[in-house]
Parts: structure tokens; sequence; C-alpha cells
């Protein structure tokens, strides 16, 4: 059974930082059933430890809290313009260069929902390994995370986990 229930959102901000890539994922916790947002951005100019942050908000709770990027996603940015796909109790990003934009050394970010840990990983090998991050798309294909990229020649290959 769904329930409607509104929440109002306000994420911590500091004025004197500018936020890019503030798109939201939204997932349920499969081990303890609770629905998470989930807020991954570049924020410029860059600290001096990171430039890429996140912070969760437990619905249950209401509350936002960031959780710690300085080690998992140090030297990583977030591609611009995307949105994470949402698959198997994880959320998928693409990298991007210093600036959010697509580059050949694209890596996937990948966030567990319930433990809040990130990981960085390789594109799959059915992606070229100097593709570049705006030929490549992630999405949730039944499910499950499926990743694909567009080639020079209009072709498509897909990977589906599962």
């Amino acid at each position: 059974m769904v329930s409607e229930q509104l929440v109002e959102v306000d994420p911590s901000g500091d004025p004197v930082r500018c936020r890019s890539f503030t798109q939201f994922g939204f997932g349920k916790d499969t081990v303890t059933g609770r629905y998470k947002l989930i807020w991954l951005y570049n924020e410029y100019p860059a600290a001096a430890t990171r430039s890429t942050f996140c912070e969760v908000l437990d619905l249950e709770d209401k509350k936002w809290r960031f959780v710690d990027t300085s080690t998992s996603l140090l030297d990583h940015h977030v591609l611009n313009e995307q949105r994470p796909a949402f698959a198997n109790g994880s959320f998928y990003w693409l990298t991007g260069d210093e600036g959010g934009f697509p580059t050949t050394q694209t890596k996937l970010i990948v966030f567990d929902i319930h433990t809040e840990v990130f990981r960085v990983t390789p594109t799959p090998p059915c992606v070229d390994v100097d593709a570049c991050g705006d030929k490549i798309g992630v999405c949730n294909l039944d499910g499950r995370l499926c990743v694909s990229e567009l080639k020079g020649d209009c072709k498509l290959r897909v990977l589906v986990d599962g």
C-alpha cells in the first residue's frame, strides 16, 4: 500500500559556494525498508580536501546528514547533467572531469543505499576504455543495472547486470 505524505526538503546550504549537478536520487533500502533521498553534488570552488559531496535524507528521520566522501571520491567528480540509476540497492553515477564535463577517463560511482558507502569502479567491459562519458548511459532495466555505450557507427553496446 502506498501512502501519500508531503516532506519538505531543506538541504543545508552555504551561499558562498556554488553547487553543480544537484539532481537527487530516491530509493528504498531493502534491508530496513526505509526510503532515502540522496544528493550527490560537485562544489566550486573545490574545498581543500574534496569537491564532491553527498547528503542523505532518511524519510523517517526527516534530517539531512553528510556522508563522508573525502577518501572514496577523492579525485572523482560527478558527470553533470545526468540522473543516477538505482538498481540492486545502489545508486550509480558516471564520473566527469574537474568541471563535471564528459571525459575519456569515465568510471562508475556506486553508492550502497543501506551501508551508505561509496566505491568507484571501472566501466564494464562492454564500454570502450576511452569512451567519453556523454556516450555512456546508466539506467534501471527491470530492477537491474543497465550500462550502454553509443558507438560512432550509431550501434549501441549494452550490458545488463544480473
